[in-house]
C-alpha cells in the first residue's frame, strides 16, 4: 500500500500556475474583455455558461456551439480546442436524452457511456455537475469526461517532474485495474513534462507505460482541467473526485481506497 508523501510538488512560480478562468471576478461575464486570453470573451466563454447575464445564450467552443438551455437535438461533448487538447467544456442540450448502456469504445479500450449527450455541466465546485473537458490521451486520441458519466471518475493531477506523484503511480493503477468493473475511472491529468512544457504523446505514453498504467493518461495542458479545481497556488498530486451523472463529490484532495469504493455506483 502506497503511503501518500507529506510532501507536494509546488505548482507555482518556476512552473506554470492554475489559469484565470473567464467569470472569477464579478462582471467579467458582460465585460466585453477576454479576460483568461483563451479566445472568448463574456458568454462565448464556456466558464460564463452558469452566469446570470448569460441566461439563454449559447456558450461557443471550438467545434461547436450548445445552448444553455433546450431546444436542438444531437449535441455532443464539450468540443476540442484547435490543437485537440485541454478543450473547455460547454453545457449540453437538456433534452438530448441519455440512454444507457455504451455506444463506442475509445483506442485505449475504454468504453464510452450512451448517457454522455444528457449530461448538462454546472460550474466547478462541489455539488455542481461537472463541465466537460476534452483531452488526449496517450494514444493520441481525444477523449471526454462525458463520456464516462455513469462512473465514478477520478482525477489526478500530476506533472512528469513530480516525485510524489511518481510515487503514486503505481498505486492509481492497481485501482482502476482492480475497480474498473464496478465502475471506477482514472484520469491522470499530466499538465506538465520533465522541463515543464505541455507533455507531448510520447511523454502521456511513457507514463503509462513506466507505471504500467491502463486507464487514461491525458495532457491537461496549461492545468487548464486542474485550474478549475483548485487555487493559483496549488501542490500535486491532488485528486478530484467526480461522481455518476457528472456530479462533483470534493476537489482538490486526497481519497484514500476505500473512500473510493464508497463512491463507486
Amino acid at each position: 500500500m502506497f503511503i501518500r508523501s507529506a510532501v507536494l510538488c509546488l505548482a507555482i512560480a518556476g512552473c506554470a500556475p492554475a489559469p484565470y478562468v473567464e467569470g472569477d471576478d464579478p462582471g467579467e461575464c458582460s465585460d466585453g474583455v477576454d479576460n483568461d486570453q483563451d479566445g472568448l470573451a463574456d458568454c462565448d466563454d464556456s466558464s460564463c455558461a452558469a452566469a446570470a447575464e448569460c441566461d439563454g445564450a449559447g456558450a461557443t467552443v471550438p467545434g461547436g456551439t450548445f445552448p444553455t438551455g433546450g431546444g436542438g437535438g444531437g449535441g455532443g461533448g464539450g468540443g476540442t480546442n484547435p490543437s485537440g487538447t485541454g478543450g473547455t467544456g460547454g453545457s449540453l442540450p437538456s433534452d438530448t436524452g441519455g440512454a444507457g448502456g455504451t455506444i463506442g469504445t475509445y483506442e485505449g479500450g475504454w468504453a464510452i457511456d450512451g448517457c454522455k449527450d444528457g449530461v448538462n455541466g454546472t460550474g466547478h465546485s462541489e455539488g455542481d455537475v461537472a463541465m466537460n473537458f476534452t483531452v488526449m490521451d496517450q494514444y493520441g486520441e481525444d477523449i471526454e469526461l462525458y463520456a464516462f458519466c455513469e462512473r465514478t471518475v477520478l482525477l489526478v493531477s500530476s506533472a512528469e517532474w513530480c516525485g510524489p506523484c511518481r510515487d503514486e503511480a503505481p498505486e492509481l493503477a492497481e485501482w482502476f485495474d482492480e475497480y474498473e468493473e464496478d465502475g471506477l475511472m482514472i484520469l491522470t491529468l499530466l499538465g506538465e513534462d520533465m522541463f515543464g512544457r505541455a507533455p507531448d504523446q510520447d511523454t502521456l505514453q511513457g507514463w503509462a507505460s513506466a507505471f504500467d498504467i491502463h486507464h487514461p493518461v491525458v495532457q491537461d495542458d496549461g492545468w487548464g482541467v486542474t485550474g478549475r479545481y483548485v487555487p493559483a497556488s496549488f501542490g500535486i498530486p491532488t485528486m478530484h473526485l467526480i461522481g455518476p451523472g457528472g456530479e462533483i463529490i470534493s476537489t482538490n484532495s486526497y481519497f484514500s481506497e476505500s473512500q473510493i469504493v464508497n463512491a463507486l455506483p
